[in-house]
């Protein structure tokens, strides 16, 4: 079965190697890199259906909204739901098998939430676990499962967290990225000079993402090479 692979970053799409686009199938998989956020992400997955996807994976990293979930946690949704209280279930045979086969990394079971901004204070975190029961967020997933469930086509999201629920998320991080999901540096040196306060948030956010990407790639390791093979 050729798998979609919609990822918001380049760096979250470079994490699954070449093994999810090579097999016994020249080019099996496609991915599909479209930046953050809900309108790219189901514009992507809608390319890639056209182009011959038969599932739909969400890929990626994520917040935390769960005291429990520290950054690096490797989480595999049951579902997601948004604001307007839509919920878009993951395909249950495909998040078993996710889920056994990474075993090792210790995955978490959650309810994501699909935000349509950026989530980036504890107390916004906090006040969505509340809500929604979700424990953790992201920007995509929901988008991506709106196309599958009307597509008729299973859909798994599989996210490591990178910032837990009680960080504080800098200005100058959210200045850092375009729609392409490229990094820009001009904009995170910019927001230093005017706010130095917010260096010692951001290398830690910079870490705990390099810790993240190091899951994402140990979980694709183990997941290869096409977890949905029949």
């Amino acid at each position: 079965m050729q798998l979609g692979f919609v990822v918001a970053l380049t760096d979250e799409a470079k994490s699954l190697g070449s093994g999810f686009l090579q097999g016994n199938v020249p080019e099996r998989n496609q991915i599909e890199i479209c930046g953050p956020g809900h309108a790219n992400a189901s514009l992507a997955a809608q390319r890639l259906l056209k182009n011959g996807a038969r599932g739909l994976v969400s890929w990626g990293t994520c917040g935390g909204l769960d005291a429990m979930l520290k950054p690096g946690s490797v989480a595999i949704y049951e579902s997601t739901i948004n604001a307007a209280g839509e919920r878009y279930e993951c395909n249950r045979e495909w998040r078993d098998r996710v889920m056994q086969t990474l075993t090792s990394v210790n995955p978490q079971l959650v309810s994501g939430f699909d935000s349509a901004t950026t989530i980036a204070t504890r107390r916004e975190k906090t006040d969505l676990a509340t809500r929604f029961g979700c424990r953790v967020v992201d920007m995509e997933s929901g988008a991506i499962g709106q196309q599958a469930h009307r597509s008729g086509v299973p859909y798994v999201a599989i996210r490591v967290v990178v910032d837990p629920i009680d960080f504080e998320m800098p200005h100058a991080a959210l200045q850092a990225l375009e729609n392409g999901g490229q990094a820009q540096i001009w904009p995170v040196v910019k927001g230093i000079i005017r706010r130095p306060q917010e260096l010692p948030a951001l290398l830690r956010l910079a870490y705990w993402y390099r810790i993240s990407l190091k899951k994402l790639r140990l979980s694709a390791k183990l997941l290869q090479p096409n977890f949905s093979a029949n």
